[in-house]
């Protein structure tokens, strides 16, 4: 899944977007300006429910850059309206967001605006929801709010409250401090830290997660690196 652009025209989108979903989970490589253009089977009214639900689906929520190419049969012109979701803000991300209307009579769009609005630069305040347990001096939670904004502080804790600060956006903490950084199952499910990840129940995770070299690659790792 390495590809930056999909263009999508399919019998059954929603089918895409859980499968695009699922690769994702399994696969090595994390794109976060990926683009999916949904196309219409064909010009009929019919086919624009089955596109408008893609904005409704959970998998959907996590991509910003969604764009619908809807039919538009109140025209004289075959036309077709672009819509994306809101995905910014506090609430209503899946609400539809009109965005322009293409024309084949004039073959121009009628407002020219920008068909992938979401830089990610200003999030409007959209909640992010991060895993975390205390971790010392990492992650401190349940400290005296009258002394320290929100009752949580820690050098991650302040690295993701910058990143808030960088791009508009509001932290979430939850919690599973009975199983702490956790684990992932065979099932795709999970517990503490990485099964809220892998659950898609948060957005980021952290409380200090260091790779540990197994014994036997040491050796290798630190021959390679002296041969640079």
């Amino acid at each position: 899944m390495g590809c930056l652009d999909y263009i999508v025209r399919v019998n059954e989108p929603k089918d895409f977007i859980q499968n695009f979903d699922k690769v994702v989970h399994l696969g090595n490589t994390r794109k976060s300006d990926r683009k999916i253009v949904f196309l219409p089977e064909s010009y009929n009214i019919d086919v624009v429910g089955n596109l408008m639900e893609i904005l409704t689906m959970k998998e959907t929520t996590f991509i910003p850059n969604v764009l619908i190419v809807a039919p538009s049969t109140n025209q004289s012109c075959e036309s077709y309206d672009l819509i994306t979701h809101k995905y910014i803000g506090l609430s209503n991300h899946n609400e539809p967001l009109y965005l322009d209307l293409w024309s084949s009579c004039t073959k121009q769009f009628t407002k020219n605006n920008n068909l992938f609005p979401h830089d990610m630069s200003n999030m409007h305040g959209k909640v992010v929801k991060v895993a975390c347990f205390t971790y010392k001096p990492y992650v401190l939670l349940d400290l005296n709010s009258t002394l320290v904004p929100f009752g949580r502080d820690g050098m991650e804790i302040r690295i993701i409250e910058e990143f808030c600060r960088w791009v508009n956006c509001s932290v979430e903490i939850v919690r599973d401090d009975k199983h702490q950084w956790g684990e992932i199952y065979e099932n795709m499910t999970g517990v503490g830290v990485l099964g809220s990840l892998v659950e898609d129940r948060v957005d980021l995770g952290i409380s200090t997660f260091v790779y540990n070299v197994p014994d036997d690659k040491k050796e290798d790792i630190f021959v390679r690196s002296n041969k640079k």
